[in-house]
């Protein structure tokens, strides 16, 4: 999810968007910019196809890559990190809540 810090700083850029995941927010820098998927891609090393799963949260960048990412489109990418850790963290938690929850039932 986003924070109100990032969605300040996404205003601040003039952009409205729903971002509600590390994809959305790497995919608004990257159309902010005015890149294709293909470009940023190579610029990044990997396949069109990774970048897109990135982009809609079939998967998730390693931090090294989020980083890249954020500095290739000229971006802060401690913005990348908090959402990107907060975003796993989010998700263990669930999956940790889930196991409780399934032990408490037995």
């Amino acid at each position: 999810m986003i924070t109100k810090q990032q969605d300040a700083f996404f205003e601040s850029l003039g952009i409205k968007t729903e971002v509600t995941h590390i994809g959305d927010t790497l995919r608004v820098f990257r159309e902010a910019e005015g890149i294709t998927q293909s470009s940023l891609a190579h610029q990044l090393g990997i396949s069109r196809q990774r970048l897109c799963d990135f982009e809609k949260a079939r998967r998730y960048p390693s931090i090294p890559m989020a980083i890249k990412w954020a500095t290739i489109l000229g971006h802060c990418p401690s913005i990348v990190i908090e959402s990107l850790v907060k975003e796993q963290l989010e998700r263990a938690n669930v999956a940790i809540k889930t196991l409780k929850l399934t032990l408490d039932l037995s």
